[in-house]
């Protein structure tokens, strides 16, 4: 039983990092890019993904004609759809 509870622990653990990995692609890539400094300011961590320019919030708000939604929302949309369809259950 405890090396299901192992087995089970290491399959979540690795369809979370699969789930962090492309919802850090999917933000980066929905970036809008002027000068390209808010694309190349976003970052992994082991907390999940974050930009640190100062104007990433407005751009977020969708202060941009290039990304009007934003780009966490569609973002997460696109995670959560992968999930529905069990894109992550490898």
């Amino acid at each position: 039983n405890t090396r299901v509870k192992g087995s089970l622990f290491k399959k979540v653990t690795a369809m979370i990092n699969r789930m962090q990995t492309d919802l850090h692609k999917e933000v980066v890539s929905l970036t809008p890019v002027d000068t390209g400094r808010a694309k190349s300011g976003w970052t992994k961590n082991s907390e999940g993904t974050r930009n640190d320019v100062p104007y990433i919030g407005r751009l977020d708000k969708g202060h941009s004609k290039q990304a009007p939604d934003g780009m966490s929302r569609p973002a997460l949309n696109r995670v959560k759809d992968k999930l529905k369809r069990g894109t992550y259950l490898k």
